[in-house]
């Protein structure tokens, strides 16, 4: 996905100076078969398809037969990421078994 050159630094920019401003990450998502969204994830490079994970999630992968990486935005700063993946964790959309945050709540 290449950067639109209209697009505006993100509001929380100035509180954050430290996350790369880079547009090198992505927003994932792990998807079983019939649909289901199992984790929301951000990362860089090679990072959706990393085996370092909670042993439950890990144990779901070796099982997965079919390509389970969905990337469902590429092309954002470190902090569009981030920002990403927490509303989509938060929205109520999906329920991901797998993301530590959803557990604790």
């Amino acid at each position: 996905m290449k950067r639109d050159p209209d697009r505006q630094s993100h509001p929380s920019e100035s509180l954050f100076p430290h996350y790369s401003k880079e547009f090198i990450y992505y927003v994932y998502l792990h998807v079983d078969f019939d649909g289901v969204v199992s984790y929301i994830g951000m990362g860089k490079n090679k990072r959706a398809w990393s085996k370092i994970r909670s042993p439950d999630h890990k144990l779901w992968i070796a099982s997965c037969k079919h390509d389970y990486v969905e990337i469902y935005e590429g092309g954002l700063t470190q902090l569009e990421a981030f920002s990403l993946e927490s509303s989509l964790l938060l929205s109520g959309e999906y329920s991901p078994r797998f993301n530590e945050i959803l557990r604790r709540t």
